[in-house]
C-alpha cells in the first residue's frame, strides 16, 4: 500500500510518497458539456465558455474541491452548487488541454489527499479582418466587409433605431452616431464577436442667437465650428443681422471639409409693449404713497431700485419715479411723480410730569387747528383721571393748509406711592354714604402716614400711600377721612359733614340687586358688542357661578364668549375661570372661583359677555339675563343671589363697519407683539384702539403703514380706523 502527501512549499507542488502504509484514495469526476471549446480568433476578442465538472466519487477526509487548467486555458470563475462545479474558461490557444480536479484537507489547510486528470479539446476559433471607414458623416450610407469566417452577422445603431444584416460585405446608413457589433463564425461553429465605432465627421457649427426679439428690431446670428456656411437668405458669411417683421425660421447649411450638416434657427418677434402707472399723487409727509404699473410682465422703479408691480414709497420730499416694464424682449417706461405736504408741527404739554393713582391731569396740545383726543374729546386740551400705573393718551391734530395730519402719544405715569382723598368717601365709590362707615369697620384701628393737610373739607387732598387696599380696591388711605393717620370713630366727623356729597372723579353709581347684566354701549348690528356683568353689593366671596339667556336667534352662530374682568374678585389673575356657551338652547354657563382660600369683600364689574349680532338684526330688540346665580364663600357655604331685571338694548339698523369689500385693507401680524402693518392704505388714516370695555387705549394715524403697539399690555383689542367717514373695524 502507498500513501501520497501533497503540499505546497514556495510555489512548487510536492508529492511525498509512503508506501505499504493506506491504500490510494479513490477520487473521479466527469467533464460536461462533450461540445468542443474554442480559442480566441482575434487578440481579447475570445469568447467565453463554461464547463460542468462533476465529481463522481469523493475521497474521504477531503473537505475542499478546486480545478486547474493547463497553460493555454485560464479559469476566471468557478461556482460551486453541492458536488456540481461550473468553471468558466478562457482559451487563448487550441489543442488538447488538461483539467485537474484536487481535494484538500480543507480550505485553510492546502494539503492534497488525491488528484485527477481529465482532457479537453479546444479548437481554433477564426482569425477575422474588418474593412471598414474610419470617418463617416451623418445620414450617409457606406460598405462595411469582413473575412476569416464562414458566415457574419452585423448589428448596428445609428442612434434612432438598430438594423441586423448578414453577409461578409453589406451597407449601412449612419446617423449622427454610429456603433456597430459583427459576430463571425467559423465552420467548426467557433465565434467571433468584435465592436467598434467610426468617428462621425458631422461639422459642428455653435450659433449664438438672439432668440426673440421686439418688433422692429434686429439682432445677430453668428455661427463658428465649421469651413463654409450658406444661411436661407443668401448669405454665405458666418454671421448675419436680420430684421425679421414676423417670427421667422432661418436655416444654416455648414461645411467642414468633410461632411455638411443643417440646422435651423427661430427668431421670435414681440409686440411692443405701454407701461402704464398710476397718477400724480399728494401724501402727507411720513406716509406711504402706493406706485402701481401695469402692461408689462415685470417692472423696476427708478430712484428706489423696487421691483413689482406694486410698491410703497414713502419720500421725505416731492419725488418723481420712473418705472421700466419688460415682457421679455421689449421694454417701455412711465413717470408718476408724488407730492409731499407738509404736517402740522404739533407739541402736547402736561400740567404735571408725575401724578397719584385717581388724581386728574390736564394735557393741552398747540400746532394746529383742530385737535381729536384718543379719549374721544375735541378741543386743544382735555382732563383724565389716569386709571392705571402708566396710562397713555394721544391726539391727532389738523392744520388748514391741507388735509394732512400729525400725532402725538404721551405718557403719564402714574404714582402708587400717593393717592388723592376725598374727606368721607372711605370706600372710593365717588359718593359719602352710610355704606363708607362699614369701610371704617373692615379697617378699624390701621395706621398709616397722616396727611400734611388734615381738613375735613370737601375738597381732593394728596396723601401718602398705605400699605393694602380697601373693599374697593383703592388705596387704603382713603379710610383715613381726616388724615390724622389712623382709622377711627373720628373720621365719622368726615361722613357726617359730606354725607350725601359727590365728588369730581365719582366711580360709576351702581344700583340694583345683587347680580346685574348692562350694556354700557349702543348695540351694532354685524359687530361685536358686549354685557357688563356686575356684582352690585358689597359681600363676601370666594367665587360666584352664574347662567345668562341670550336671544340666540339675533346673534350670529357660535359667536359669543365671556371674559373675567380683573376686579376685586379676580385680581392678577388669581382665579379658576370658566365658560361655556349652548348655543342652541341660548344659555352661557360661566364661573369664576379664586385659589388662595382668602375671601374677598367687594362689588363692581367681574365679566364681559361678548357677543356678535347679526347683519340683519338691526331695528330689532335684544334682551338678556341672569338665569341663574350663586355664590360660595372659602367656607363652603353656598348661597343664591337675586339677579337684576332682564335688560334690554336697542340694536341699530347702522352696522358702523365698513364693508371689507369696499377697501384693500389688509391687517397683519394677527397675533401682534411690537407693531401691525395695515397695508395699503392710499394716505394717512386716523386711528384708535380700544380694550374689551370701550375704553380708548391708544390713537393716532397710521404712519409708514404700521402702528406700533409696546405700549399695550397683552390683551384683546380692536382696532378702528377712518375710511370714507365710516369706521372700519
Amino acid at each position: 500500500m502507498k500513501l501520497s502527501f501533497r503540499f505546497f512549499a514556495m510555489g512548487v507542488l510536492c508529492i511525498l510518497s509512503l508506501t505499504n502504509t493506506l491504500k490510494s484514495q479513490a477520487f473521479s469526476f466527469s467533464v460536461n458539456p462533450n461540445y468542443t471549446i474554442c480559442s480566441g480568433g482575434n487578440s481579447n476578442q475570445n469568447v467565453p465558455y463554461y464547463l460542468n465538472c462533476v465529481i463522481t466519487n469523493t475521497v474521504p477526509g477531503a473537505g475542499y474541491y478546486t480545478f486547474t487548467l493547463s497553460p493555454g486555458c485560464s479559469i476566471f470563475s468557478i461556482v460551486q452548487s453541492n458536488s456540481s462545479y461550473t468553471i468558466g474558461v478562457w482559451s487563448s490557444s487550441a489543442g488538447i488541454h488538461t483539467v485537474t480536479g484536487i481535494a484538500y484537507v480543507s480550505i485553510n489547510n492546502p494539503s492534497v489527499i488525491a488528484s485527477m486528470n481529465q482532457t479537453i479539446a479546444v479548437l481554433a476559433g477564426p482569425s477575422v479582418a474588418i474593412s471598414s471607414p474610419s470617418t463617416i458623416c451623418a445620414n450617409t450610407s457606406y460598405s462595411f466587409s469582413a473575412s476569416g469566417a464562414n458566415s457574419y452577422t452585423w448589428n448596428s445603431f445609428n442612434g434612432q433605431s438598430s438594423n441586423s444584416l448578414t453577409g461578409a460585405a453589406v451597407t449601412l446608413t449612419s446617423g449622427t452616431q454610429l456603433n456597430y457589433t459583427l459576430q463571425a463564425t467559423a465552420a467548426s461553429g467557433c465565434k467571433y464577436i468584435s465592436s467598434f465605432s467610426p468617428v462621425v465627421g458631422s461639422a459642428t457649427v455653435n450659433i449664438a442667437p438672439q432668440n426673440t426679439i421686439c418688433a422692429g428690431s434686429s439682432c445677430t446670428l453668428a455661427a463658428t465650428g465649421a469651413q463654409t456656411y450658406t444661411w436661407s437668405i443668401g448669405s454665405t458669411a458666418s454671421s448675419i443681422i436680420v430684421t425679421p417683421s414676423v417670427t421667422t425660421v432661418y436655416t444654416l447649411a455648414s461645411n467642414n471639409g468633410n461632411c455638411i450638416s443643417t440646422s435651423t434657427h427661430t427668431i421670435v418677434v414681440a409686440n411692443n409693449i405701454n407701461v402704464f402707472v398710476n397718477s400724480n399723487m399728494q401724501v402727507c409727509l411720513g406716509s406711504n404713497a402706493v406706485l402701481s404699473a401695469t402692461g408689462a410682465n415685470t417692472y423696476t422703479w427708478m430712484p428706489s431700485g423696487l421691483m413689482g408691480a406694486t410698491i410703497a414709497v414713502n419720500p421725505s420730499v416731492s419725488t418723481c419715479y420712473t418705472v421700466i416694464g419688460s415682457n421679455g424682449a421689449c421694454t417701455a417706461s412711465a413717470i408718476s411723480c408724488v407730492s409731499v405736504l407738509s404736517v402740522p408741527a404739533l407739541s402736547v404739554g402736561a400740567t404735571t410730569s408725575l401724578i397719584c393713582l385717581g388724581s386728574s391731569i390736564i394735557f393741552t396740545a398747540s400746532g394746529a387747528a383742530s385737535y381729536t383726543w384718543s379719549t374721544g374729546s375735541m378741543g386743544n386740551s382735555i382732563q383724565v383721571i389716569p386709571t392705571s400705573p402708566i396710562s397713555i393718551y394721544s391726539v391727532i391734530a389738523s392744520h388748514n393748509v391741507n388735509a394732512c395730519t400729525n400725532t402725538k402719544t404721551v405718557t403719564v405715569p402714574i404714582s402708587t406711592a400717593c393717592a388723592i382723598v376725598w374727606p368721607g368717601d372711605a370706600n372710593r365709590d365717588g359718593t359719602v354714604s352710610n355704606a363708607d362707615v362699614l369701610e371704617l369697620g373692615l379697617q378699624a384701628n390701621l395706621t398709616g402716614p397722616a396727611r400734611t393737610f388734615t381738613s375735613n373739607a370737601w375738597t381732593a387732598q394728596q396723601a401718602s400711600a398705605w400699605n393694602g387696599t380697601i373693599s374697593t380696591g383703592w388705596n387704603r388711605v382713603h379710610a383715613d377721612c381726616n388724615g390724622d393717620g389712623v382709622v377711627s370713630n373720628a373720621d365719622i366727623t368726615a361722613i357726617n359733614t359730606n354725607f350725601n356729597l359727590n365728588h369730581a372723579f365719582k366711580s360709576v353709581n351702581i344700583i340694583g340687586q345683587d347680580v346685574q347684566l348692562i350694556f354700557p354701549a349702543p348695540l351694532l348690528a354685524g359687530a361685536w358688542n358686549k354685557a357688563d356683568v356686575w356684582i352690585n353689593t358689597n359681600s363676601t366671596y370666594y367665587g360666584l357661578a352664574f347662567n345668562t339667556a341670550f336671544q340666540s336667534a339675533l346673534i350670529m352662530p357660535d359667536s359669543i364668549k365671556l371674559i373675567y374682568s380683573t376686579s376685586f374678585l379676580n385680581s392678577n389673575s388669581g382665579t379658576y375661570d370658566f365658560y361655556k356657551p349652548v348655543f342652541n338652547n341660548g344659555l352661557l354657563y360661566g364661573a369664576t372661583v379664586r385659589t388662595n382660600h382668602t375671601d374677598v369683600i367687594g362689588n363692581g364689574k367681574i365679566a364681559e359677555i361678548w357677543f356678535k349680532l347679526n347683519i340683519n338684526a338691526g331695528g330689532q330688540t335684544l334682551t338678556m339675563s341672569i338665569a341663574q346665580a350663586q355664590k360660595v364663600v372659602s367656607s363652603g357655604l353656598y348661597t343664591s343671589l337675586i339677579p337684576e331685571a332682564p335688560v334690554s338694548g336697542y340694536i341699530s339698523p347702522e352696522t358702523g363697519i365698513a364693508s371689507l369689500t369696499d377697501t384693500d385693507i389688509a391687517i397683519f401680524p394677527n397675533p401682534a407683539a411690537d407693531l401691525i402693518y395695515i397695508n395699503p392704505v392710499n394716505k394717512s388714516l386716523p386711528y384708535y384702539i380700544t380694550d374689551l370695555s370701550g375704553r380708548t387705549v391708544q390713537s393716532g394715524l397710521i404712519e409708514n403703514n404700521c402702528i406700533y403697539l409696546n405700549t399695550l399690555q397683552t390683551g384683546l383689542y380692536t382696532i378702528h380706523v377712518k375710511q370714507l367717514h365710516k369706521p372700519l373695524q
